[in-house]
């Protein structure tokens, strides 16, 4: 009875994926960045919630030289509105430098100068305008936000003294965007270009070692001499490769999903309301974007002839990567046109932006994977090629 022969591409595939997923080092460098970057963007949430680890107290204490009735009543109405820290203003008689001593010390968080006759300025004189001086200590974060909120009540004071007319004066909700609106235009600008950027780096730590690596290890002369066609092998490195970076990349996807609520605020995170077809056109563009890149890596690799040599090859595409993602964060920016969805790598970046923004069309989704698939398809013929060429194969 004849045993049913394995297809040479799957053969190659099978390879690949058991030497990535049966070596522990290479799992945990699939695995590790999805953790990481979930426990880094929390903690960086966290610190900056919190004031980069100083927290604010309740109350703040603003020292005054000069009249202080002015200040006082313009602190006890903001301390009854219950929206941040109560003000505590003192009167003070102390000399510049026990003052500015004290401010240094955290003894008080605002030292106050505040003109003779000030509580009797009423608008816009012709004689010398009188000058208020506010000294804190903006490496304390209660002396900066003493500072912001005692400048912005001294600021709405000086227009409440000649006003001429109003604007929102009413409670009334003047901004229309919505939370799920807010919520997509801070995801459109962040997701693109961390995804690009981190399915870019998921292809570099696989795809090297599995070209270069055998050149470089001598074990691809064993691959070359075996009866299979050269677009059978190259077929199969590159699914294999991308099977093992679409991994890294989900896991990298994940670990940002679940750690933006806290980098970016609660409201942010409540506000999207992203559904399954959604998730499902994500999942599309990065396959195929995977693709593209593990074949253009590939390419570069099999011109290598050691791991290290296809890494240092690798860091001007990985610029030019870069570059592309972080044209995503201005999304108002980007074309709205079909061809540009056709551009590679960049229409990867707009066609996740418009997942993101809800503004999503199927033909540009259409169009970014077709575009990849393509480029993938003309690439994997140029690696059979290479692969076909013992110039380039057994360079040294």
């Amino acid at each position: 009875m004849k045993t049913k022969k394995t297809h040479p591409i799957l053969r190659i595939i099978r390879k690949e994926l058991y030497r990535f997923l049966t070596d522990k080092k290479i799992l945990v460098s699939i695995l590790l960045p999805g953790v990481l970057i979930f426990v880094l963007y929390s903690l960086m949430g966290d610190a900056l919630l919190s004031g980069f680890g100083e927290e604010m107290p309740k109350e703040l204490t603003v020292s005054v030289v000069g009249e202080t009735a002015v200040l006082d009543a313009l602190a006890e109405a903001y301390s009854s509105a219950g929206e941040g820290p109560t003000l505590t203003v003192l009167s003070e008689t102390a000399s510049d430098a026990t003052l500015r001593e004290k401010l240094g010390d955290g003894e008080t968080d605002l030292v106050a100068y505040l003109p003779s006759g000030f509580s009797a300025v009423t608008g816009p004189s012709a004689g010398e305008i009188p000058e208020v001086r506010l000294y804190y200590d903006s490496a304390r974060a209660a002396s900066a936000e003493a500072y912001a909120i005692v400048l912005s009540l001294l600021e709405a004071y000086e227009s409440g003294l000649a006003n001429c007319f109003d604007v929102n004066r009413t409670a009334d909700v003047y901004d229309l965007a919505d939370a799920e609106e807010i919520s997509a235009t801070v995801y459109a600008m962040m997701m693109p270009m961390l995804l690009t950027m981190l399915l870019f780096a998921g292809c570099m730590s696989a795809t090297p070692e599995s070209i270069a690596g055998e050149k470089e290890r001598g074990t691809v002369a064993t691959l070359l001499i075996t009866p299979m066609k050269r677009s059978h092998l190259a077929i199969g490195k590159i699914i294999g490769s991308s099977v093992t970076a679409l991994l890294s990349g989900l896991s990298s996807f994940i670990g940002v999903m679940l750690s933006l609520p806290k980098l970016m605020g609660e409201e942010i995170a409540e506000g999207a309301s992203y559904g399954m077809t959604d998730y499902l056109l994500i999942l599309a563009v990065m396959l195929s974007t995977v693709l593209l890149f593990v074949s253009l890596i590939s390419v570069l690799s099999a011109l290598a002839s050691s791991v290290k040599e296809a890494s240092t090859m690798l860091l001007p595409v990985m610029i030019l990567v870069m570059g592309v993602g972080v044209s995503g964060m201005f999304t108002g920016s980007l074309p709205t046109t079909p061809a540009v969805y056709l551009v590679p790598i960049y229409g990867s970046v707009a066609a996740l932006s418009s997942v993101f923004s809800y503004s999503v069309e199927p033909l540009s989704i259409l169009f970014t994977v077709l575009s990849n698939l393509v480029s993938t398809v003309a690439l994997t013929a140029l690696l059979a090629k290479m692969f076909s060429s013992e110039r380039v194969m057994f360079r040294r």
